[in-house]
This record gives C-alpha cells, structure tokens and sequence, in this order.
C-alpha cells in the first residue's frame, strides 16, 4: 500500500501501544517504522489484521481526484471530531467521526496523475505476469469482459 501511494490514514484505534495523538488520524507511510516498533513490543499486526486500527483512503492511484480533510488531532481539525470510547493510557478506543462539509475534492497535479498512471501500469502488468499474490490473472480477464 505504501510503495502503490496510498494515502490511508488510521480513523479508528483500538490496541495497546497505539495513542489518540501520536497515531490517530496519520497516514500509514507516516506510522510505518512506529508500526515496526509496536510489532515487536506487543505482536502488533502492521496491517491492522487483528482489529488494531481502521483506516479511511484519501488518496491512490485509481483516484482521479484526492479528498482533502484535516484528520490529524493532535492540530486543531475543524474536519473532524474526535470520539473517545475508552481513553486509557494502555489500550486506548478511539475514532475520528468526520465533518463533510468540510472535506472536498481537489484535482491531482498533472506530475501526480503521470506518477499515479504509472504506478498502475507496473500494477497491471505485476498481474499479467501472474507475479501478484492477491490477484490473480484470470480475475482481471473475467472483470474486464464484464
């Protein structure tokens, strides 16, 4: 997700390790090497498999434009609210509930939309080779005769 330009960002937290103003609301790109650390302080699954967290997609390469929202909340964010289920200290519960009339859509530069066409190509063509572990050809093949 990350090498593909995700721009997924943690809406929810719900595990040991994670905290309301260090994590919630920052993009996976920007948690990665924390996620390494709490992986191997309490077997944190970085992918978020075991339910540690939640993420929302702002931007990727099959986007034609990005949405722009304030989530992070250690900043004043007018885009969104943050909802405390469970404020501990050890394994805080918490989520970003957004405000849509603050968010919108922006068009991408035209270097983002190149480097975006490109990252999918690479994509399309990793799946055509059968070099893909999630997708397999043939799923391409029946979804494009659709």
């Amino acid at each position: 997700m990350i090498e593909s330009e995700l721009d997924a960002r943690l809406v929810k937290i719900c595990c040991m390790g994670l905290k309301v103003k260090q994590h919630l609301g920052h993009s996976i790109t920007a948690l990665y090497s924390s996620f390494l650390g709490l992986k191997s302080k309490f077997d944190f699954n970085v992918c978020g498999e075991g339910g540690e967290y939640e993420t929302c997609v702002f931007d990727c390469p099959l986007f034609k434009q990005a949405i722009r929202c304030e989530t992070r909340m250690n900043q004043e964010a007018p885009d969104a609210q943050l909802v405390e289920i469970d404020p501990n200290d050890f394994a805080p519960v918490a989520f970003i509930k957004f405000t849509t009339a603050n968010c919108t859509l922006v068009d991408k530069d035209q270097e983002t939309l190149d480097r975006h066409a490109q990252i999918m190509e690479k994509r399309k063509a990793k799946i055509a080779e059968g070099k893909d572990k999630y997708v397999k050809p043939e799923v391409i093949e029946e979804e494009s005769k659709s």
